[in-house]
């Protein structure tokens, strides 16, 4: 099968994997703290998870794990200025806050999925680059990012090598034609934040691809860390798909967010065409 349209390319899904702590503890300043992470979606931290004075940089705040709404991030935004990944693209040195978090998991989403589809990266240098965004949270899981990614990876070449079909160089992830949803924050802790991001039609032509992708995210080394990620191509929020126009209509998000229900929230650099 040539993958040519992106609708019919095969459904991903990195297994749902949970941590009843990260590695039992981690070393946050001069304290050890123990994370109970998972990506079910519910909005209330364990009580003992909370960061030492020492992780906690001025930016932090009280907000509660159910009162996130109403975050304005416009997606590409955050990050320390000057400071990228080694794609060379993705802004790292986030806010311990819920909108950093919100940023971060836009970002990695972006440049974890660019880095699936386009030419730019090697194995190698895909591998280094999911590496570095968990810096070392997954503690080399089988089931974690890297693993789980770097697979992916390499089964896609695989698959491009076997049908011929020549990745695109132009293909491109937008996170602002789609939404975002926090399921749950604690700044400077922990965070659980989904994004619906549509992808370029291959070699510009066919269905707009589409995928809701649900980031973990820890507070670590005065960053937001990747500590889990899946991608769901299937089970989608109503009236998601179906699109064949870039970017995407204003009024074809404003739909299906109606229809999704509360939470869900276009990005302020949404195009409004």
């Amino acid at each position: 099968m040539a993958i040519d349209d992106y609708s019919e390319r095969p459904r991903r899904r990195v297994p749902r994997w949970v941590w009843a702590t990260i590695a039992g503890a981690l070393v946050v300043g001069a304290g050890a703290v123990a994370l109970a992470m998972g990506l079910g979606g519910s909005s209330t931290p364990p009580a003992s998870a909370g960061p030492s004075a020492a992780s906690s940089p001025a930016t932090s705040t009280s907000t509660a794990p159910d009162a996130v709404g109403g975050l304005r991030v416009a997606a590409g935004s955050g990050g320390t200025k000057g400071k990228v990944a080694s794609d060379g693209r993705t802004p790292l040195g986030y806010a311990n806050t819920c909108e950093g978090a919100v940023q971060a998991a836009t970002n990695y989403v972006k440049g974890i999925e660019d880095g699936l589809y386009q030419p730019r990266l090697d194995a190698k240098g895909f591998a280094a680059y999911v590496s570095q965004l968990t810096d070392g949270l997954d503690g080399g899981a089988a089931d974690g990012p890297v693993a789980t990614l770097t697979a992916e990876f390499t089964s896609g070449r695989a698959e491009v090598k076997k049908y011929g079909t020549p990745l695109d160089p132009n293909a491109s992830f937008h996170p602002e034609w789609g939404a975002f949803i926090v399921r749950s924050c604690v700044p400077g802790t922990q965070a659980s934040v989904d994004v619906v991001a549509y992808e370029t039609p291959y070699m510009g032509k066919g269905n707009v691809g589409v995928g809701e992708y649900h980031v973990t995210l820890a507070w670590f080394e005065n960053d937001w860390h990747l500590a889990g990620y899946e991608a769901q191509l299937d089970g989608l929020p109503d009236g998601v798909s179906g699109v064949t126009t870039s970017p995407v209509p204003a009024d074809h998000r404003h739909a299906w967010i109606a229809a999704a229900g509360p939470g869900w929230t276009e990005y302020t650099n949404a195009p409004q065409g």
